[in-house]
């Protein structure tokens, strides 16, 4: 678990862990120099938990990639679950999410759907998984094989359902900076291993507006108008991480599940970084535009004729 000022919400948090049906091993919370009582409150906890909390308190703030690089890291047990401090597990999360990967030695990572609650932990009556729009032929495509093609795409595994096999800790670590942690340990997972699905909402997803990260879905109109207001230096970022991406996997070659997937990465990165040139010189961008609508990258990598129309409008 990792931590910041989260003293509002992360109480609910550890009970929900000391109510599971399988308890943890062990609890690892690396707070990132939290100025209220979140400190206190998980040290308070550790004290009367039935199972070993270690409690690190950086000394400054390291960044939410670079905190779960340490946490990740500081893990014992052959299964790590990722946990976020303001959400509430339901009581089967663990057993659940261990026993699939125990029964499918063949899978890398697993990871649940979420119910959306508000900041009170009442029900919006949404499930996250709706508002990531996976939908049965994006379950399909993940279960058949194709996770790297989805997950190019969009990220569509939040790390507050996810658990993974630390075997492979020294492929993801450290968290590239400039992506997320849940994006970048799923991505490069599915490129050397397989991953499950579990069809069922083990947490409360809490939905307030400190979060860092949060799940609502949006529609048509917001989607374009979010992408005209981006700020252009968004796309070199972009190309930043999918190259960082593929520069991890290239330097494990060995374990990949296939070549296409390492290609798939590069790709990406030059898709954005042509996104980006299309924006320092909006006049140039047909050239661009033609050849990648035609060959399906908008749809494959992008989100089809919506992200098309971002380009187009572009003023010159």
């Amino acid at each position: 678990m990792c931590t910041y000022n989260g003293a509002a919400w992360v109480e609910p948090q550890l009970r929900s862990l000391f109510a599971q049906s399988q308890l943890p091993d062990e609890l690892i919370v690396c707070d990132d120099h939290s100025t209220d009582g979140t400190a206190r409150i998980v040290s308070d906890f550790a004290r009367s938990a039935p199972f070993p909390v270690r409690l690190i308190v950086n000394p400054i703030r390291l960044g939410v990639a670079a905190n779960f690089s340490q946490a990740i890291r500081l893990c014992t047990g052959h299964l790590i679950a990722l946990c976020d401090q303001d959400d509430r597990w339901g009581a089967a999360k663990i057993q659940t999410l261990s026993q699939a990967l125990q029964s499918r030695p063949d899978w890398g990572f697993v990871f649940c759907d979420a119910n959306l609650v508000d900041e009170a932990l009442n029900p919006i009556g949404t499930r996250l998984w709706d508002t990531l729009y996976l939908d049965r032929p994006q379950r399909r495509r993940l279960s058949d094989g194709q996770a790297v093609q989805v997950l190019t795409r969009t990220n569509v595994v939040t790390g507050a359902t996810m658990m993974f096999r630390a075997c492979f800790k020294p492929l993801i670590l450290p968290i590239s900076p400039d992506w997320l942690h849940d994006g970048w340990i799923a991505l490069l997972l599915a490129a050397v291993a397989g991953c499950g699905m579990v069809d069922q909402p083990l947490i409360d997803y809490r939905q307030h507006p400190r979060q860092q990260i949060g799940a609502r879905k949006t529609g048509l109109l917001e989607q374009i108008q979010i992408g005209l207001a981006m700020d252009p230096d968004y796309f070199r970022r972009e190309s930043v991480r999918w190259t960082d991406a593929y520069q991890r996997l290239a330097a494990n070659r060995n374990s990949l599940r296939s070549e296409t997937d390492l290609d798939l990465l590069r790709q990406k990165a030059v898709f954005s970084r042509d996104r980006y040139a299309m924006r320092l010189e909006p006049t140039s961008r047909w050239e661009h535009i033609g050849r990648y609508w035609y060959d399906g990258t908008y749809r494959e990598m992008a989100w089809g004729w919506k992200s098309l129309l971002q380009d187009v409008v572009i003023q010159a």
